[in-house]
């Protein structure tokens, strides 16, 4: 079976992102209300910056993983489409007196992965990346644009080196299909973003885990989690188990070892071990073999996490690599 070379081999790429969602939040007090029921410093985000977070239930579980927009007017959270709905409904039982309102924009906006900046300079928007600040997450409205229509570019360093997020509200969705139609520009499909989104190690909510799992179980406590911010719903049990314990299980990467070949494709839910004792559990596969080899993420027991510890599992030995760390 022949290996499908990454995002990044096959050249500028824009691709859709499958089941991802908006939900913003308007109002004088959405950043200060936010900040309250999410692990990272929402409050500290000027309008142009952003960042990834955990939003927890009052017993430190996840209800919710994604990226913290700010802008001038809102913040804008992206997240699976899924978990929308019920995040709404979890943060509006806390609004009493403050200015703050919530919109499901996940019907009216589409999302789409730039794998580079040459990407962005095939839809004649690369003068305005190079101008967005460095910092994963920092952001801009394309007030100036082939289509001149409404999007909002974002860089996206978690989904790959150079990746870019441009989400595009839908009324201007096909002006933006007639530009990338014609940029030249690779166009894979949804089977290739899951490719890019196991390579980088991004966790899904909802399939690599879920409302049962503690926010360090995931492995993003330097993207996600701040330990100096102000109180949260939940931080009681993040920062206990930060200062006095550690988690029995934690998401990692790993890739097998034997060739690849369609028979032997892992599966998810496939259990791992290591000397014959359960290790941990298969959450996501990466559809294409990486440089000939299948990757997956999968949720490991604490003696299984050390990079390089190999295991077995249905489809042959693997070990855990390193996944990618956002800059």
């Amino acid at each position: 079976m022949n290996s499908t070379p990454s995002v990044a081999d096959i050249g500028p790429t824009c691709m859709n992102v499958p089941k991802w969602g908006v939900l913003t939040a308007v109002g004088a007090d959405a950043p200060a209300f936010l900040h309250k029921f999410c692990t990272n410093d929402v409050a500290s985000l000027q309008p142009g910056q952003g960042c990834e977070a955990f939003f927890t239930d009052v017993k430190g579980k996840v209800l919710a993983h994604g990226i913290v927009l700010r802008d001038a007017e809102a913040c804008h959270l992206l997240l699976p489409a899924a978990n929308t709905a019920d995040l709404q409904a979890h943060l509006e039982r806390y609004v009493i007196r403050e200015d703050v309102a919530f919109c499901d924009q996940s019907d009216d906006c589409t999302i789409c992965l730039l794998s580079s900046d040459r990407a962005c300079d095939a839809l004649q928007i690369g003068d305005v990346a190079r101008a967005v600040p460095t910092a994963t997450w920092s952001h801009v409205a394309l007030e100036t644009n082939p289509c001149e229509t409404e999007a909002r570019l974002v860089r996206a360093h978690a989904l790959g080196a150079s990746a870019w997020l441009l989400i595009i509200s839908q009324n201007a969705l096909p002006a933006w299909r007639r530009v990338i139609e014609t940029s030249q520009l690779n166009q894979p499909g949804d089977d290739e973003f899951e490719q890019a989104r196991i390579a980088a190690g991004w966790p899904l909510w909802g399939v690599d885990f879920g409302p049962e799992n503690l926010p360090q179980e995931v492995d993003r406590d330097v993207e996600c989690i701040s330990f100096r911010k102000g109180c949260y719903l939940g931080q009681e049990t993040v920062a206990r188990l930060d200062a006095m314990g550690h988690v029995n299980r934690q998401l990692r990467l790993i890739e097998f070892a034997s060739p690849a070949t369609s028979e032997g494709m892992p599966k998810r839910g496939e259990l791992l071990s290591v000397a014959g004792a359960e290790a941990g559990v298969l959450t996501s596969v990466a559809p294409r073999p990486v440089e000939g080899r299948w990757r997956a993420l999968a949720m490991l027991k604490k003696n299984a996490l050390a990079p390089g510890m190999a295991m077995q599992g249905p489809a042959g030995s693997a070990q855990v690599v390193d996944r990618p760390r956002t800059p």
